[in-house]
């Protein structure tokens, strides 16, 4: 459905609204399509070719004087005029609150014309990770009514889904043990998935899209999770709950996550240690059974036989080669 403002159509624009009667639309319509030329039955209107029949009937709106006063304002109001049809992103430049955008009627009246324009331009803004842009449009949200919002955010929103579904296979494809994932291509998947949902931007999104961010804090939460289980490496985790721990959304999904967060922190902890002193973590790991097989043993829950070969196993060059230089941090640990 295109926008064609019928007062700016018959150039009435710059008269007193109060001289804009019956007869003077009449003698202002007879004066338009006398401009039409012979062989041609269109009127251009901002890059519209407009038939006589679809002027007459954008013309016979002006009947009601409600809307004649909606169109007479728009009229005055250029860059609003203008991307309500299209013509250019002006308005985002120039936007300010006027008095009659608080009325309903009028917000109700432009808003089927608003709705889409401000659909197609918010998802190019996101998609071009234009966050002054995304800014700038979202300034003019109170432009659309409650009937309108799913227009008003489709296109949008479907992208997000799109993202969403990929980021949700992508982590059943860590969690899939007949996939062969090398470390480098969790890392690869982490970057991407950082890159489909920018945070900055996402935190700017109206509360309409409150659900779906939820869906992608719940989907992180359930990668870092898996990516611990198959892969050992608590840095994935960590990677993963720093960067959606960012998103302003305080939701029982944004709690779960911190909760892992704060676990993910003490496992990349002791995974630096590891890899700092890694005679320590043998050491440890023999330290721990040892303490396992006292406890059984003191337990009677041992036969004396299995102790002793638990005890035989123990490689002595094993314990020689503890650098004594880490026994600090041993004890710390």
């Amino acid at each position: 459905m295109n926008f064609i403002n019928p007062i700016e159509l018959l150039e009435l624009q710059k008269e007193d609204i109060a001289s804009i009667n019956e007869a003077r639309i009449k003698k202002a319509k007879e004066i338009t399509f006398s401009k039409i030329t012979p062989g041609h039955d269109r009127i251009n209107y901002k890059g519209l070719l407009l038939t006589k029949e679809e002027c007459e009937k954008a013309i016979a709106e002006l009947e009601n004087l409600s809307t004649l006063k909606f169109y007479y304002y728009l009229g005055s109001n250029k860059d609003l005029n203008d991307f309500l049809a299209g013509a250019n992103e002006k308005l985002l430049e120039s936007f300010k609150q006027e008095s009659i955008f608080e009325d309903s009627e009028f917000v109700k009246f432009i808003s089927p014309f608003f709705a889409p324009q401000y659909d197609k331009i918010l998802l190019k803004a996101f998609t071009d990770l234009d966050e002054k842009k995304v800014k700038a449009i979202l300034a003019t949200k109170n432009l659309i009514d409650k009937q309108n919002l799913h227009r008003t955010y489709k296109s949008l929103s479907t992208e997000l889904q799109n993202r969403i579904d990929n980021f949700f296979q992508n982590c059943q494809n860590i969690d899939d043990k007949t996939l062969i994932y090398t470390n480098n291509d969790v890392y690869t998947i982490i970057d991407k998935t950082k890159q489909d949902f920018p945070v900055d931007l996402l935190n700017l999104l109206p509360h309409y899209f409150g659900k779906q961010i939820d869906t992608i804090v719940s989907i992180a939460d359930k990668m870092q999770l898996y990516t611990w289980k198959n892969y050992k490496d608590a840095r994935f985790g960590l990677m993963i709950s720093e960067y959606f721990l960012k998103l302003n959304a305080e939701t029982e999904f944004i709690s779960k996550l911190k909760r892992h967060h704060e676990i993910f922190v003490k496992l990349v902890d002791e995974q630096v240690k590891m890899e700092k002193f890694p005679v320590l973590k043998s050491t440890i790991k023999l330290s721990r059974s040892l303490r396992r097989t006292f406890s059984k043993i003191g337990k009677k829950t041992i036969t004396s036989q299995t102790a002793l070969n638990i005890v035989n196993a123990i490689s002595i060059d094993e314990l020689n080669n503890i650098d004594l230089s880490a026994t600090g941090e041993l004890a710390a640990y």
